[in-house]
């Protein structure tokens, strides 16, 4: 396994078609062998360097949350910085080409609230500001929008549980706090109604069975962790704005009156009171 993973020549474009499932196979064999490759963390989080440049997002990111999931934090935590700096460096290339993706925002709010969830809010600002101050905020504003567009159960769920704490320990502007809750209440509006990620619930028939063997397959390399998975997503959110209330002694509406139309807050207003929040 270390041959695989410390031979750059596995990870360039020309072998773009199979990376994905070379990763999967990694991801794999981390999580049932993480101690004969703790000592390759830094050739891992290099892989992620590479398929992020070439954009094979989605495993890449799965590669990332593995690791988090599966290795100590003392393993980790000195590449914060080297993993963030791609994600900004990617983030850069597609502003200047214009080439912006939904897939990797997707992956990226996963990745970020796994990291959330795992080490905290403010292990995440201060990793992200090491780099550069006031980083963080200026990651936020360009992803907060994509918030509502997760997929799948799982993820919703991750993304749910560590942005509703993002909204409680983090000083917001109003108009960032808003977008924010804004994507959050879409997510758990959607609780129940899509129960799989876009491409299981793409499957025709004649692909269920292709399907059942996959699900088989992915329950061994799936991330093993999700934050606060015996609370329901709703619970959560209630819980974080009637805290975030009870902090600040300010009513929700007070933040995100002055920024949204009354279609949108009349959204939020109607979850709330489903959810026995009081809005002032």
């Amino acid at each position: 396994m270390r041959s695989i993973v410390t031979s750059k020549e596995n990870w360039n474009s020309n072998m773009r078609y199979l990376i994905p499932g070379t990763i999967q196979y990694t991801r794999a064999y981390i999580i049932k062998y993480k101690e004969t490759l703790l000592e390759n963390a830094k050739d891992l989080v290099g892989i992620f360097e590479r398929t992020v440049d070439i954009r094979i997002d989605e495993a890449s990111f799965a590669l990332m949350n593995t690791m988090l999931t599966t290795f100590p934090v003392e393993v980790t935590k000195p590449y914060y910085a080297t993993i963030f700096t791609c994600i900004f460096r990617r983030l850069q290339a597609d502003k200047a080409t214009r080439k912006g993706s939904s897939q990797f925002s997707r992956n990226l709010l996963y990745f970020l609230s796994i990291f959330i969830n795992l080490y905290g809010v403010p292990q995440l600002i201060a990793s992200t500001d090491q780099i550069q101050p006031g980083i963080f905020m200026m990651l936020l504003n360009s992803e907060a929008e994509k918030i509502g567009q997760v997929e799948g159960r799982r993820h919703r769920k991750e993304v749910v549980v560590a942005f509703s704490k993002l909204l409680l320990e983090a000083e917001l502007a109003p108009p960032l706090f808003t977008q924010v809750l804004e994507g959050l209440v879409k997510l758990v509006e959607l609780e129940g109604r899509r129960n799989f990620g876009a491409w299981e619930e793409e499957l025709d028939t004649d692909n269920m069975q292709r399907m059942k063997h996959q699900q088989l397959y992915n329950a061994v390399v799936e991330d093993i962790y999700v934050g606060s998975a015996d609370q329901d997503e709703k619970n959560v959110l209630m819980s974080a704005l009637a805290s975030w209330e009870a902090k600040t002694g300010r009513g929700i509406s007070t933040v995100v009156g002055e920024t949204l139309g009354k279609e949108t807050m009349g959204a939020i207003k109607k979850f709330v009171t489903q959810t026995n929040i009081l809005i002032h």
